[in-house]
């Protein structure tokens, strides 16, 4: 698998005068009251930085890690031992994690191709995997695109296989005893895996199935190409839907929310004990959409020019809830019992999060969204 380079773009000059803006805030910046607009150029500057410094290298890292656990899982297919089934399971992490830290920008080929389908989509169904398990006897990546649904397919799928209650021993002779169809499949899933992910990553970078890079169309390069209004909705968006999903779908209901009773079927990495660093990577995708890269605006850079106060809200918010997942102490389905207030501030910093991002940043901006009823600005 070959992944497609980077085009150097980036026009100097606006970039400059972006990432200066963003660093000392813009001499007309306000604090309260009326804002002024950013300029389209400034726009611009942070949308191709965001591009090239930011999304572009996360697609690339997320489909070069699928690809190591292509080849790691192949290595446990030639050598069935412990220790290539430990390999497994953290290339396996690191695939997923890689995947998270994209999910703050899943616009664009992710969503035009339909990529969580086939790459991790929630909730998987164990009980329908072990009944084709139990139907047929070999598999290949045809199969799993053209005959399994998407709870039977994705990282969540390997994560079912690779993952158990039992021993490792006991674990590494389920996936090769007899004719090793758990591991044939497993390695199924991983190769659609790697190859949807090499796809996307290179559809941001070079024109792909007749469509034009799409790191172009985002920068307004491209003969066709989004409204510079447009794209730096998308910015916004993206981060608002996964926040709430994160707070409301998969936190909130942990914690037993109006009285219901603690539910943890909506987590992910729960069979691998992984959830909480799982929840990290996702919040790091939000923060580096936001904050950009090292030397590079992101939303941040936009923000910052209309409101200095705001900003650094955000920033604090986003700090706040990578602090907060760090001081837990225990996997979460244990803490859920037994230490139920570390999951609270969890859940109370990304609802502060959520309503600086779905009130003042939005707004700030101009962006529209189409918030659900239970979105960030709404009381719990």
């Amino acid at each position: 698998m070959r992944l497609l380079g980077i085009r150097p773009f980036l026009l100097a000059a606006l970039v400059l005068s972006a990432m200066t803006l963003a660093a000392c805030g813009s001499g007309s910046g306000s604090d309260g009251g009326e804002s002024p607009d950013v300029d389209d150029a400034s726009r611009v500057a942070v949308l191709a930085a965001l591009a090239d410094n930011v999304y572009v290298p996360a697609y690339q890292r997320a489909a070069e890690s699928s690809d190591s656990l292509l080849r790691t899982l192949r290595q446990l297919e030639a050598d069935p031992s412990e220790e290539a089934l430990l390999n497994a399971r953290e290339a396996w992490k690191s695939a997923r994690l890689n995947w998270s830290r994209t999910l703050a920008f899943d616009f664009g080929p992710s969503d035009r191709r339909r990529s969580m389908s086939l790459v991790d989509w929630m909730p998987v169904e164990p009980d329908k995997i072990e009944r084709t398990l139990e139907r047929r006897d070999s598999f290949d990546a045809a199969f799993v695109l053209d005959f399994l649904g998407s709870s039977q397919r994705g990282l969540g799928a390997i994560e079912h296989l690779l993952f158990s209650e039992e021993s490792d021993a006991a674990q590494l002779e389920a996936l090769s005893e007899a004719s090793a169809k758990r591991l044939k499949f497993t390695l199924a899933l991983a190769e659609v895996i790697a190859e949807e992910l090499v796809a996307v990553s290179n559809s941001w970078t070079a024109e792909v199935d007749g469509e034009f890079a799409y790191r172009d169309v985002f920068t307004g390069e491209a003969p066709v190409s989004l409204f510079v209004n447009a794209a730096v909705a998308e910015t916004v968006r993206s981060p608002v839907f996964l926040l709430q999903t994160i707070a409301d779908m998969q936190i909130a209901p942990v914690i037993g929310m109006a009285g219901e009773p603690v539910d943890l079927s909506g987590l992910p990495s729960l069979p691998s004990g992984f959830t909480w660093e799982d929840t990290r990577a996702r919040i790091e995708s939000v923060q580096s959409a936001y904050a950009g890269g090292e030397q590079s605006p992101g939303i941040s850079g936009l923000v910052s020019q209309l409101s200095r106060d705001t900003d650094a809200r955000m920033r604090q918010a986003l700090s706040d809830v990578l602090n907060s997942i760090d001081a837990t102490t225990m996997p979460i389905e244990q803490a859920a019992f037994d230490a139920p207030d570390q999951v609270i501030r969890v859940f109370d910093s990304l609802k502060n999060l959520q309503r600086i991002l779905n009130t003042e940043v939005v707004s700030l901006l101009g962006v529209s969204v189409g918030f659900s009823d239970n979105d960030g600005d709404s009381s719990n």
